[in-house]
């Protein structure tokens, strides 16, 4: 759920008076009902799919490509989501009160985010690694590059998250019998809050999507690229036999015998 307005916010210590409309969002059929049913479906689908995605990338692939290693990835980072869907479903189901104290609260809410930007990233390695194997398809070592690109994502996905942790991520709404958690910012760490999003929204989401756009649009064009210097040799081909079948019948004709 998107962050709520803080312009009627007043913080005081043990928590934060909100207006009665983002009130009306926390205790709304949207997000105590409708969230839930989505998160219960997510939980329900996603844990064995990608628990399965894992084992046969992981066990029963022989051969590990480039596409698998990064494939294996992105059911790991989906599968590290889902294990927590349950306690944002029981948040959401108990009227987004959190009874789950601050420090799983912050785990949960990196684990969000981790998932969505190691998600796009291995999107992005996908996609490039496409464009790769069609436009180099003799190149080599890219088995071992893919397992350096992977560990190097988590590297930099867990470094991105972790300002997560800096800041509080549960806040006493006052005046109702509610503990939020990631919905309700304190004015006091909006700044910091805000900065945040906006740089990891341009690094960890933004970046990758630009990049597997254009490594489509560049896949797009050597295929289109080799399909037109594919049908030119082709057609340059039958022109040549064309030639050789038209010709046959005069070198075998009465009139291009040897005089002798």
């Amino acid at each position: 759920m998107n962050k709520l307005t803080e312009s009627l916010m007043f913080e005081t210590r043990e928590g934060v008076y909100i207006s009665s409309t983002d009130l009306g969002i926390l205790k709304s059929p949207l997000t105590t009902v409708l969230l839930p049913i989505l998160y219960i479906l997510v939980f329900v689908v996603g844990l064995p799919a990608n628990a399965l995605a894992i084992w046969v990338f992981v066990f029963r692939t022989k051969k590990k490509n480039p596409s698998s290693i990064f494939m294996a990835n992105l059911a790991l980072c989906d599968l590290l989501f889902v294990v927590w869907i349950p306690l944002k479903i029981a948040y959401h189901l108990n009227g987004n009160n959190w009874i789950y104290g601050e420090g799983l609260c912050k785990v949960l809410v990196a684990f969000f985010y981790a998932n969505m930007y190691c998600s796009i990233a291995f999107i992005a390695c996908i996609s490039v690694q496409r464009y790769w194997a069609i436009v180099h398809p003799l190149s080599r070592r890219q088995r071992d590059n893919a397992v350096g690109v992977s560990a190097a994502i988590w590297l930099a996905v867990w470094v991105t998250t972790a300002p997560l942790y800096l800041y509080d991520q549960t806040v006493r709404v006052l005046g109702q019998n509610m503990v939020a958690c990631h919905d309700v910012t304190r004015p006091s760490q909006k700044d910091m809050a805000a900065s945040y999003f906006c740089i990891a929204g341009l690094l960890g989401f933004a970046a990758p999507a630009v990049v597997s756009v254009v490594a489509y649009v560049q896949m797009l064009r050597a295929l289109r690229s080799s399909m037109t210097d594919e049908a030119i040799a082709k057609k340059g081909a039958q022109g040549k036999d064309e030639g050789d079948y038209i010709s046959l019948p005069g070198l075998n004709s009465p009139d291009s015998s040897p005089e002798l």
